[in-house]
């Protein structure tokens, strides 16, 4: 057995209900697009060992090294049997350890 539900507009035209409906539909997705679900979405882009290497320009040796537990430099994720590395997470690494600071003579 199917439920039909029935709305019952009374004192408006057509028009004039068309007009409210549009209105509100505008309202909903300008709220949507002005408060989307994630304003980082770069940030969460996963990085592989080789390019994590390139964009610290060291290399995959060393970010392997960097992502040993001990060490702590480096947070792998894993995802199936591979190995991925959080973009944000990468780019924050070398400030946090001074990884790349000038050497003075």
């Amino acid at each position: 057995m199917q439920t039909t539900n029935i709305l019952q507009v009374e004192q408006t035209n057509e028009q004039s209900l068309l007009s409210k409906i549009d209105d509100l539909i505008k309202a909903r997705l300008s709220n949507f697009l002005s408060n989307p679900i994630s304003s980082n979405v770069e940030e969460d882009v996963y990085l592989t060992r080789e390019q994590v290497a390139k964009l610290l320009q060291v290399s995959e040796v060393t970010i392997w090294q960097w992502s040993k537990p001990d060490k702590g430099i480096l947070k792998p994720y894993r995802i199936g049997c591979k190995v991925r590395f959080k973009r944000s997470e990468v780019l924050q690494s070398p400030k946090a350890f001074n990884i790349g600071k000038e050497v003075k003579p």
